[in-house]
């Protein structure tokens, strides 16, 4: 433990916090999981340019925002899945735009589709 705390870099640390999230998600503990990763761990991922880190966590982060009725997180999520910076395939990228556009529409959004470990 000393050596972690002496030795750790916000990498390894936000690696350990994504671990951390799966745990809580097998946990079935949805609002942690948004706490943990839409703050500093998301935050990382975009400014080292690790897109594709940041899809996973985004796909984590949406199911729980789903479950958890969060609903200004689960826009934020979609939105940025439908960024240019996601390699979201297209028949999914259009999924997450008609679910974006029902919610918009006062409706209850669509679930996602894929479920994280």
């Amino acid at each position: 433990v000393n050596q972690f705390k002496r030795y750790s870099s916000r990498r390894l640390t936000s690696s350990a916090k994504v671990q951390l999230a799966e745990e809580y998600f097998s946990a079935g503990e949805y609002k942690k999981i948004l706490d943990l990763l839409l703050g500093t761990v998301a935050l990382l991922f975009r400014s080292e340019h690790w897109w594709q880190l940041l899809e996973r966590v985004g796909e984590l982060c949406l199911v729980c925002a789903y479950i958890e009725k969060s609903y200004p997180f689960f826009v934020m999520i979609l939105i940025e899945s439908l960024s240019h910076y996601s390699s979201t395939p297209g028949e999914t990228k259009r999924k997450l735009q008609e679910s974006l556009e029902t919610f918009l529409k006062y409706r209850p959004p669509n679930p996602p589709d894929k479920t994280p470990p």
